[in-house]
Order: C-alpha cells, then sequence, then structure tokens
C-alpha cells in the first residue's frame, strides 16, 4: 500500500491535533515533500548531527521528532549555520521532517499523561482549561432503505465519536409529511401529492473540526433532493486540553519517596530538587520538558509537588515561598523516555491500517549534559 508523510501525520494527529500546539510553537511538517512515498520512519526528540547521520545510514524517509528544528524565520540556506546545514543536508538524502511539540505534550496520550501513568496517578485532571473544539447534535431524516448508508456516511467523516467510542448514534421511527410542488424532483412521491414515508430519525455528536465535512458527505449520499437536518451546538460538554496536569497518589508519601519514585520509573540517577516543606504528598503537578509556569497554579491547586524540568534559580526561590516542593527531572529525561510510546504508537496504527512500514527509535541521542 503507498503510504507517504500525509498519512503519518494523520496517524499523530489522532492524539495530537494540530490546534493544540502553543501559538509560539512550530509544529507540522518541516522540511520535505509529504507526498512521496515513504518506507522507514526514525522518532527521535530532536535533530542532532549524530542523528541525522544514523537516519541517512539508515536509509529514512521521514523523521518523526518532538522538539521543532525551525522555529523561527529562516532568511537563507547556508552552510554557514547548523541548523540550515542539517536542513540542506535532509533535502539533500530525501528525508522529511514531522515536528509533534507542544501539542503532543497537551495531549490524553501526550508526554504528561505518560508520566503520569508511569506514577501511577489517580483522578488526573488537566492544569489549564484550553477548549480543544465544541461538540454539536447532528439530527437527519432519512427513508429507511436508505439509513444504514446515510449513517455509515456520517461515521467515516468522525461523527459518532465521543470520549473511548466510535460509531455512537441514535435513531428513531416516525413518519415523515412532505408535497413535492412544481419544479422539484422528488426521490419519493408525485408533484403535488402529500406523501407520507417511513423515516428514520439518525443524531450523531461531532466536533466542529469535521462538522462541515461531515454534513457535506451525509447530503451526497442522501437520497433526498432536499435534505432535512438538525444542527445543534451542545453546551453541556466542551473537549478541553492543557499541557500541565495534577494527579494523586494512591496514598501520601514523603519527599524522599517521591524522589525515588521518579528516579526509578523515569531511570534516572540524578535530579535537582527544591526541598519546601516535609508535608506528605498526595497530590502532585507534573509539566514535561520546562514548566515552571506551572509553579504558581500548582501551588494554587494544592498540590504539594511539581514535578518538571529546566526550574531556575529564581523560579526555585519563588516555589519555596510558596511552600512548593519541586522535582527537577531534567528536560531531556522527561520527554525522552516517551519517544518509546510514540515509537510503539506509530508501529501499532500502520498495522492496523495495513501499512508496511518500518518505524525505529534513534539510539543516537544523547542528553547534552553530563553528571559528574
Amino acid at each position: 500500500m503507498f503510504v507517504n508523510s500525509k498519512k503519518i501525520a494523520k496517524i499523530i494527529e489522532e492524539i495530537a491535533p494540530l490546534v493544540t500546539a502553543e501559538d509560539w510553537d512550530n509544529v507540522g511538517f518541516q522540511i520535505g515533500n509529504r507526498n512521496i512515498e515513504i518506507n522507514r520512519i526514525m522518532v527521535a526528540l530532536e535533530i542532532t548531527e549524530e542523528v541525522l547521520d544514523e537516519a541517512i545510514n539508515n536509509n529514512i524517509d521521514l523523521i518523526v521528532t518532538h522538539h521543532p528544528l525551525i522555529f523561527g524565520n529562516i532568511n537563507k540556506v547556508t552552510t554557514d549555520d547548523k541548523i540550515q546545514e542539517f536542513i540542506i543536508k535532509m533535502i539533500k538524502n530525501n528525508i522529511n521532517l514531522y515536528v509533534a511539540h507542544t501539542n503532543i505534550d497537551a495531549s490524553e496520550n501526550g508526554t504528561n499523561m505518560y508520566l503520569a501513568n508511569l506514577l501511577n496517578l489517580n483522578r488526573v485532571s488537566g492544569i489549564d482549561n484550553n477548549i480543544l473544539n465544541n461538540l454539536y447534535k447532528i439530527s437527519v431524516f432519512v427513508p429507511a432503505a436508505d439509513s444504514d448508508k446515510v449513517r455509515d456516511a456520517l461515521f467515516k467523516n468522525h461523527a459518532g465519536k465521543f470520549e473511548n467510542y466510535d460509531n455512537a448514534s441514535f435513531s428513531a421511527n416516525g413518519i415523515g409529511t412532505f408535497r413535492p410542488l412544481e419544479g422539484s424532483n422528488p426521490y419519493i412521491g408525485n408533484i403535488n401529492v402529500l406523501e407520507n414515508v417511513k423515516e428514520v430519525k439518525i443524531e450523531v455528536i461531532i466536533d466542529n473540526v469535521h462538522l462541515d465535512a461531515a454534513i457535506k458527505n451525509m447530503i451526497k449520499v442522501h437520497p433526498y433532493e432536499v435534505v432535512a437536518y438538525d444542527v445543534i451546538k451542545l453546551e453541556n460538554y466542551d473537549k478541553k486540553y492543557s499541557i500541565g496536569i495534577t494527579g494523586y497518589f494512591e496514598k501520601s508519601i514523603s519527599l524522599d519517596e517521591t524522589v525515588e519514585l521518579v528516579k526509578n520509573k523515569f531511570k534516572i540517577s540524578d535530579l535537582k530538587l527544591v526541598h519546601s516543606n516535609d508535608r506528605k504528598i498526595n497530590k502532585i503537578a507534573i509539566c514535561s520538558g520546562a514548566g515552571s509556569e506551572y509553579i504558581k497554579k500548582a501551588s494554587t491547586l494544592g498540590c504539594n509537588c511539581l514535578i518538571t524540568g529546566d526550574i531556575k534559580y529564581h523560579e526555585a526561590q519563588y516555589a519555596r515561598q510558596l511552600g512548593l516542593n519541586i522535582i527537577d527531572a531534567g528536560h531531556f529525561e522527561t520527554e525522552n523516555i516517551y519517544m518509546d510510546y510514540l515509537e510503539n504508537f506509530l508501529r501499532m496504527r500502520c498495522v492496523e491500517k495495513g501499512y508496511d512500514i518500518s518505524i525505529l527509535k534513534s539510539e543516537k541521542i544523547v542528553n547534552p549534559f553530563e553528571f559528574k
């Protein structure tokens, strides 16, 4: 089966929609031709010279990274700049680059939820309340004999997906009445004759991202010349997302026990600690990478510990004044660990879709920091 980078991007965006990326971020395709065939994918935290050489040696067609290679504007492309040199090298070797950064941090299957699962946290919720999308209900009336194909058209366009379910709908039988007038071309009935037709009312839920496409394709397969349907915005449910999360341990543990748990689960031997109090820890906050912006929010929400990376001196002092413990487990350590999950997720979804794609994780990425 022919597979291009667009198909792989679609898989990633199932769990990490581009709209959830921060405004300052640069995600999605960054380099290459998304339409050419790919056979080999490499997953890596970021592009380095070692990672790029590894990709070339392994005949990689697409690299999927967490950290963007390109952040700002590029006014020229020369070998005078290391980033630009990487771009030239990737183009010469027909390597595409796709980036999933803060959008995957905010995913329910992303970096922070992965860390929460490693720590066996309960009652996990987002710190922020960013709205991912609004939900709508589509109600359409269709002759009973044509109801299956109309329902299937809606399902194929992401309708009927809710929480951990898909193909969800409600159907009710009834009688539809109408009288075709002059100039009409009725699928059922005759001009100027009142008709009574056995119809099915189909109701499905859909998000705003896929709403227009679902309606368009539903109308395309619907037999009626004029389709009767309603679209109602649901006020009782908005899907939200957040990069920072909070969660609870099954039972309260000491700060020392929390540190050892993090070391064990994250497979690290060293970390930095801001020891602000000796209270038992039950509720914690997590932000992979760099999460100092969550210090105040974590404290306000009653967390006794924040697990993150890249904490600076003044941020650490501020946390101490708030009485918030911080475990700085490292930017690299709290994100690179997720690459195992991303590799396995891509492999699983490619198998499910029948894509004959080889997927591997970079073995050359290294933490730029050393501990002496």
